[in-house]
């Protein structure tokens, strides 16, 4: 079987507005803002609604009018280049504003997530005359000629894991841990914009870890029930109720005969005509 590629921006924009959940009166968050005509995105974009709203986490303190957010997936490339890209889309941006100085170069920030600690990119800055200051855990502060705007690059898995769970598990390699406080949480939600937000999450943490959720699943009973909850409403999505009632019941049989969860995927892929994707949610949701 063919490994998909994972789609990890997606994931990371439902996880920063379940981040800025408490302040969305507050605040737009637009993903894939466009600068131009032409197919020139940024990966993220949150505007303040309200000059007086400050963010209380670590990663919105800095926050402005007008925040560019630019993520880098676990298999992205972040050189000086990169970082000197951003910069252009933040000064793009500027000028791109319907009138004269709509965006004022003051209320502009960028922030740069991504997983692991960016050292080559921290030598180039600060080769550059750039400094790099650790404001907090997983957080560093980027100051000099070549941040005009004010700058920080967020490495993720290095960020507190009681408040940053869901930016923590979106690469390969994420904590156990990290994934069972993140299920247990989410599930039970009935917001559907929230939920929304999660299951994007949830998809692209899956696809990623999906050895630590099957480990978890079989091992502990309150992650199994959490991870009913957070796919029950794919079930009752499904046109043919019976349909998913024979898929549930022929999970069970593939495992009853010894097949481990791979080959139970691969086999409901091609008897059922179900993306990947669908048949890891079967099979990780059937005990």
């Amino acid at each position: 079987m063919g490994k998909a590629k994972i789609q990890y921006h997606p994931a990371f924009a439902s996880g920063i507005e379940l981040l800025m959940w408490d302040y969305q009166a507050s605040l737009v968050i637009e993903t894939e803002h466009e600068l131009s005509r032409k197919p020139l995105k940024m990966d993220l974009l949150i505007v303040k609604k309200k000059e007086d709203v400050d963010i209380e986490n670590e990663i919105g303190y800095i926050f402005r009018g007008h925040n560019i957010i630019e993520y880098k997936s676990p298999a992205d490339e972040l050189s000086i280049d990169q970082y000197s890209k951003v910069m252009a889309y933040a000064f793009l941006y500027k000028a791109l504003g319907k009138t004269v100085n709509e965006v004022p170069v003051e209320e502009i920030t960028v922030s740069i997530f991504r997983h692991s600690f960016p050292r080559k990119l921290f030598k180039s800055l600060q080769d550059s005359g750039c400094s790099v200051e650790k404001a907090s855990d997983g957080v560093y502060y980027v100051k000099g000629p070549l941040a005009p705007f004010p700058t920080q690059t967020i490495v993720m898995k290095d960020l507190p894991p009681e408040k940053y769970t869901v930016l923590r598990i979106l690469a390969p390699g994420a904590d156990p841990e990290d994934i069972r406080r993140f299920v247990l949480q989410s599930s039970g939600s009935q917001e559907s914009g929230y939920r929304r937000n999660v299951d994007a999450v949830y998809q692209v943490s899956v696809s990623a870890n999906r050895e630590v959720y099957e480990n978890l699943r079989k091992e502990d009973q309150a992650v199994c029930d959490a991870l009913r909850d957070l796919m029950k409403e794919d079930f009752l999505r499904v046109e043919n109720e019976g349909l998913a009632k024979g898929i549930a019941g022929a999970v069970e049989i593939m495992r009853e005969d010894g097949k481990d969860d791979r080959a139970i995927v691969e086999r409901l892929m091609s008897k059922y005509d179900l993306t990947q994707e669908e048949a890891e949610k079967y099979v990780l949701v059937t005990v």
